[in-house]
């Protein structure tokens, strides 16, 4: 059984949030990823709430210049290279240089090298310090051009790489979305697993949007636990989830179908209506949420 590593998504909430919720995610066995990329749903609070990307810039600001929090690890996914939000992500950054090292950067919509070698040089440039880089490719472009990415990818600081299969279905304008259980899902999860690994990386998944089904996400995770040869990570929206994958990762045998991905977490809404239907659920989903 190789290992798993947890990130769970989460807006840049108030500071106090943030600190209640990166021990929650410690303990459960995951590792907080603040996102400047998207508008997810707070999950410390009640309703569909968002935070816009000027908010959580300031927001993330605040928390460490107020915080310093001690040894305790931090992810970030900031806006895709040669955008206006990535030059403001990496002036925020910047500003709190010498109070935080990253534990992972993560890149959105990676479409070729040339997209990690910009957000590597501004790091660098801009004295933000980092341990890890993790490329999200979420795009048609970004499938298509994976073998040049992962071989631009052979450096120490690249870890894991992400495929965000709801934007590259968002891209393909693909309506409904492919269900976890779909032939050609799993054919390319396990074609983006085996050129991720051939190239000394470990393969990272997105998450999984139907936040009730915990049988679904524990059939998801042993599946992975098959497929992956090394260690291979698991994206979570909630700490319900971080817990589970946990869980399931920790158990030494499954006892599930072996087609898996089991439960489709589309299928409970009716076709034509996936989109709005996250919509509703999340506040709003850009194309890189399922990154």
């Amino acid at each position: 059984m190789a290992g798993c590593r947890i990130y769970q998504w989460s807006p840049v909430l108030p500071p106090a949030a943030i600190d209640r919720l990166s021990s929650m995610v410690a303990r459960a066995g995951g590792v907080l990823a603040l996102d400047l990329e998207n508008g997810l749903a707070a999950p410390l609070a009640s309703g569909s709430i968002t935070t816009d990307r000027e908010q959580a810039r300031a927001r993330l600001v605040q928390f460490f210049n107020c915080r310093r929090p001690g040894g305790r690890r931090h992810c970030i996914r900031i806006n895709q290279a040669g955008t206006a939000d990535f030059e403001k992500d990496i002036a925020a950054l910047s500003g709190i240089g010498s109070l935080v090292e990253w534990e992972t950067v993560f890149l959105s919509r990676v479409a070729s090298p040339s997209d990690i070698y910009t957000v590597r040089r501004n790091l660098l440039r801009s004295g933000i310090a980092y341990r890890r880089l993790c490329p999200i490719v979420e795009s048609c472009a970004g499938l298509d051009g994976l073998e040049e990415i992962l071989e631009s990818c052979v450096q120490s600081d690249v870890e894991f790489v992400q495929y965000g299969h709801y934007g590259c279905s968002l891209d393909r304008e693909d309506r409904p979305f492919a269900r976890y259980n779909d032939g050609s899902f799993r054919e390319t999860v396990t074609r983006v697993i085996r050129a991720v690994e051939k190239h000394g990386c470990g393969y990272l998944h997105a998450p999984y949007l139907n936040l009730v089904d915990t049988a679904g996400l524990t059939a998801i995770v042993a599946k992975l636990n098959r497929l992956c040869t090394g260690p291979f990570g698991v994206a979570s929206l909630s700490i319900n989830q971080t817990r589970t994958i946990a869980a399931a990762n920790c158990m030494s045998r499954f006892d599930i179908s072996p087609a898996c991905f089991t439960p489709a977490h589309h299928s409970t809404f009716p076709p034509g209506r996936q989109v709005s239907a996250i919509d509703n659920r999340f506040g709003r989903i850009p194309a890189s949420l399922g990154a």
